[in-house]
């Protein structure tokens, strides 16, 4: 049986530097201040299109 790997919303802020921040631990995209769903990487990814 394999792990899950544990996703802490600090690892999507590194991926995407100068795009999101994290306030009150949601992740928020700095250019349309809107909550992201950080869990998904496809998501946050897709959200930076």
């Amino acid at each position: 049986m394999s792990k899950k790997k544990r996703i802490a919303i600090d690892t999507r802020l590194k991926e995407h530097p100068n795009t999101f921040r994290i306030d009150d631990n949601v992740l928020v995209c700095e250019y349309c201040n809107e909550a992201i769903e950080w869990r998904s990487k496809s998501t946050v990814d897709n959200h930076c299109l």
